[in-house]
């Protein structure tokens, strides 16, 4: 059974929390990717811009944090195992028109094989704690970030899934597939 902590971040929110957590120590990679030697992200860009950059996962290089990972042939991906490794799962915010879908910071306490390190666990805990200190608490039990309590305000984001039906036609049509 793991731990996670949901909330609503934007870019400019994304890049604030990886900065508190120290840009030298913490890490991105992807969850799914092609070529092992590129599943690290180098700088992190607005969601949407890769196919697999809604899923990532952050490590600490500090407690030599080292993710496992396997091919799946049917996909011809490699994907990164969140139960076995020392990783905390960073489901990003995605914006579907005036919407903000929320997020997730996941990670699991003990694995298949073996139990995690407890310094990995303290870590882990202490990233998670963060945003619950750090992020204000929304009605929905999500926290939110400041930029995105601002865009919300006034008015320019509308936090949580859409409420109103989209067509399926609409969503091939907002997700390029048409």
């Amino acid at each position: 059974m793991g731990k996670q902590v949901e909330f609503y971040m934007t870019h400019t929110d994304e890049l604030a929390f990886l900065d508190a957590l120290g840009a030298g120590a913490v890490s991105l990679i992807y969850n799914a990717f092609k070529d092992p030697e590129k599943m690290k992200i180098v700088s992190l860009k607005p969601v949407g811009q890769d196919p697999y950059d809604a899923n990532l996962s952050i490590l600490n290089s500090s407690i030599n944090c080292r993710p496992l990972y396997h091919f799946v042939e049917k996909a011809s991906v490699y994907t990164v195992d969140l139960l076995e490794s020392e990783v905390i799962q960073f489901n990003r915010c995605v914006v579907t028109k005036t919407w903000l879908k929320n997020g997730r910071l996941w990670y699991e306490e003990k694995a298949r094989s073996e139990g995690k390190r407890r310094d990995f666990l303290r870590w882990a805990d202490s990233v998670l704690g963060w945003i619950r200190k750090s992020y204000k608490a929304g009605e929905d039990g999500r926290y939110i970030g400041p930029h995105a309590l601002e865009q919300a305000k006034r008015g320019d984001l509308k936090l949580g899934p859409p409420t109103d039906f989209i067509p399926p036609d609409e969503v091939r049509r907002i997700l390029g597939q048409d």
